[in-house]
């Protein structure tokens, strides 16, 4: 699971990182797809024990925001990393039928997502949610997206990963659309926090992007409610993708 990248090693929960390393053990011989299937498993894992946790998280923020910046019901919406829909419920609700895709790497996750978007009677707008499984995008098949969006998903990928995705995601962006992603700042390098938590500089985008056939640009109103990321260490920011 190691990187070609320069990569500053921080590790605050010895007992935590511990408590995963059979996990990290059972793909660590995989270079290319282990840490992503490693990060599936854990997710699986704290949905089982906590299956109703995120939905009591208050995530409409997340919408207020994008409908601020332009969703409209007519939009095609990718969420990106959707976890269980907690945030993807109140878009659903304000979408036309049939224009919200969800898709994320945990099973579990998508499994509650379902019971969630069940109880809030939101089957009949016609969600879908995908399990992909290492990323693999094929069950979009040829759909575009207006808006895609990826809440605390690079925050969890190192740098080969977030490359990944933006390859990935290309094709499916429509044309004058977008894709927005949250990422936690840091004024230098690169940073592995644990095993699951990465920190950016903005430099990084500054050439990951534009290689990666994008441009992009910080969204300087964007304000993250929950004060959860360590103080003088990094700083939650939305970044907006568009192509090149």
């Amino acid at each position: 699971m190691s990187t070609s990248w320069d990569v500053q090693q921080v590790v605050v929960d010895t007992g935590a990182l511990e408590r995963e390393r059979p996990i990290l053990d059972k793909y660590a011989d995989d270079k290319k797809a282990g840490y992503v299937r490693y990060y599936a498993e854990r997710q699986d894992h704290i949905m089982r024990a906590q299956p109703l946790l995120w939905e009591q998280v208050d995530k409409s923020f997340q919408f207020q925001y994008l409908k601020t910046h332009g969703l409209k019901p007519e939009h095609r919406f990718l969420e990106y990393g959707c976890g269980t829909a907690s945030a993807g419920k109140h878009i659903i609700d304000y979408l036309q039928p049939q224009k919200y895709v969800g898709v994320d790497i945990s099973a579990e996750s998508i499994r509650i997502g379902w019971m969630i978007l069940a109880k809030y009677e939101l089957f009949k707008k016609g969600p879908v949610l995908h399990v992909i499984p290492a990323g693999d995008l094929a069950p979009l098949k040829g759909l575009t997206f207006d808006t895609i969006w990826a809440q605390s998903v690079f925050t969890h990928c190192p740098p080969d990963i977030v490359k990944q995705i933006f390859n990935n995601l290309k094709p499916h962006i429509s044309e004058g659309g977008c894709f927005y992603a949250t990422i936690s700042r840091i004024e230098e390098g690169i940073v592995q926090k644990q095993f699951h938590d990465w920190y950016y500089t903005l430099e990084f985008f500054d050439s990951a992007a534009p290689e990666c056939g994008y441009d992009y640009e910080v969204m300087e109103d964007w304000v993250h409610p929950a004060d959860y990321l360590a103080k003088g260490f990094s700083k939650d920011t939305l970044l907006r993708f568009t192509p090149r």
